[in-house]
């Protein structure tokens, strides 16, 4: 009722995350991720750096770095989604410790930092094909992969825009791009596009390649983040935070955001340090703000009518999406904190599906869902409940304030 009376239905409907920000087009919107309370289904202690999580065919996917005293790599592991029992493991070779997956059609797409890419295939982890990206050697963003076209950038010489047939690795284009590192791209039904340093946007057509419209920022640099798409719009979280046209590329805002925002039904959530503020993703007007006692961490991940987010001190929060009120907090135990690692770890992000939220809370994964074992509230009492603040906001259509402090950091 509420969020009928402020405009914003339940999400429309998404796939299990698939990708690095949940889908494709990195709005953070994922499909079977339930809503609050929760309690801790099954959680595994992977001793090193895990990353977000890839939720399909009843597992969820994730990379693992090595210790720092083993070999340069990452291990991909594949868990049972309802238990957390290994179903399998696959090395990854490779410099650094870093590596990104994505998910499609019965493929696990798996990115190095020297570039390689490595199609597993899902149900037992054996190699369907792997590529060596021509032209580069250093991988730092996550790939998309959707309807046959695996799309990634990577660096090196300076950087590459590609595009990889899902069925047999070959190429199917490539683009050069201002920068290229550390910009997973955002992908919607015709096009594919890219931010790096400096708001160097571009957009491509998603199955030719051919340049559709690019946005050229002051200066150059190494560098990049991920963007958004929702409501028409291309929001970036580079220098000044540019909200750009989708079709056209025209600029018609700014935003601040310190993590990647999330969207759903015409609104934008965007962290910003020790707060969350959600505005209208066409006019920019403020719809709430919440305010905490801690930094926000990790994008917001949008489940149905709630919001969850994590915290460097190990909190993970839940807050009803049409008010900004926090409706449930458990301590995790462990710093949750999102965003590309480069070469130190694997991206990490929140995550989930099949009934599943999926917190990766530095080495441990932590699935939560309805019923399990109870979750602690923010201040440590092991309650099962969670600590709910006392509400901020009164929710009215008007602006209001939401979330109150909670306890613990």
């Amino acid at each position: 009722m509420v969020l009928a009376a402020l405009g914003l239905a339940a999400p429309s409907a998404h796939a299990d995350s698939v990708s690095y920000l949940s889908n494709p087009r990195h709005d953070g919107v994922a499909g079977g991720v339930p809503e609050p309370p929760l309690g801790i289904r099954w959680a595994r202690d992977f001793d090193a750096r895990v990353s977000f999580p890839v939720v399909a065919e009843g597992m969820a996917f994730v990379t693992v770095r090595n210790p720092s005293d083993g070999p340069y790599g990452t291990v991909v592991h594949a868990l049972d989604l309802q238990t957390g029992a290994e179903r399998w493991t696959r090395t990854l070779s490779g410099t650094y410790y870093w590596s990104a997956l994505a998910y499609d059609a019965g493929r696990l797409f798996a990115i190095n930092f020297d570039g390689v890419l490595t199609a597993l295939r899902a149900a037992d982890g054996s190699t369907a094909w792997a590529r060596q990206l021509p032209g580069q050697y250093a991988a730092s963003s996550a790939p998309v992969a959707r309807d046959g076209l695996v799309h990634l950038s990577v660096a090196g010489s300076g950087g590459t825009l590609y595009a990889m047939r899902e069925g047999d690795g070959s190429l199917a284009w490539t683009q050069p791009v201002t920068n290229g590192d550390d910009s997973s791209p955002a992908v919607d039904d015709a096009r594919v596009y890219t931010t790096y340093a400096c708001d160097h946007t571009s957009a491509f057509d998603r199955t030719t390649g051919t340049p559709a419209w690019s946005h050229a920022g002051p200066c150059s640099g190494g560098g990049g983040a991920p963007s958004l798409l929702h409501a028409r719009r291309l929001f970036t979280v580079e220098s000044d935070g540019l909200v750009f046209d989708a079709a056209s590329g025209g600029t018609v805002g700014t935003i601040q955001s310190t993590q990647p925002p999330a969207a759903a039904d015409g609104t934008v959530y965007l962290t910003q340090g020790q707060r969350l503020r959600a505005e209208d993703a066409t006019s920019g007007v403020e719809r709430w703000t919440a305010p905490f006692t801690y930094e926000v961490s990790t994008q917001p991940l949008v489940a149905g009518g709630t919001l969850y987010f994590g915290s460097a001190g190990g909190a993970l929060v839940a807050l009803d999406r049409a008010s900004g009120r926090t409706t449930w907090c458990t301590a995790t135990g462990h710093g949750v904190v999102g965003g590309n690692n480069a070469s130190f770890a694997p991206p990490s992000a929140l995550g989930g599906g099949g009934g599943l939220l999926l917190v990766p809370a530095e080495d441990t994964l932590i699935a939560y869902g309805s019923g399990g074992a109870a979750a602690p509230g923010c201040g440590g009492s092991g309650s099962g409940t969670g600590t709910t603040p006392a509400p901020g906001g009164t929710g009215t259509t008007a602006p209001v304030t939401g979330g109150g402090a909670v306890a613990a950091g």
